[in-house]
């Protein structure tokens, strides 16, 4: 009996996660890893709280295109009618 694609591929996708999944890493090494990445990364946000301002924000998401409005959800209508997609990122 032979088996469809589907089934195939959907056979191939489960020996790799079965074989992806059964790692032998050190738990020890794993959470010393996780504690030195919470350490950088804690460093480099309060230096980007100390040299950032929501206008710096606003401006790096300009230029990388982030633009347009977004329509408010709330069934009365906002002041201007739009609301700035950067804004509601940074909200």
């Amino acid at each position: 009996m032979a088996f469809s694609p589907r089934r195939r591929t959907l056979s191939l996708l489960l020996e790799t996660h079965s074989r992806m999944s059964k790692l032998s890493l050190d738990r020890d090494q794993i959470d010393q890893c996780r504690d030195q990445a919470a350490q950088i990364i804690r460093s480099i946000i309060q230096n980007v709280n100390r040299h950032t301002t929501l206008s710096i924000e606003r401006s790096v998401l300009r230029m990388l295109g982030v633009e347009g409005p977004l329509e408010e959800d709330s069934k009365e209508p906002a002041p201007q009618g739009r609301y700035p997609l950067v804004n509601a990122l940074l909200d």
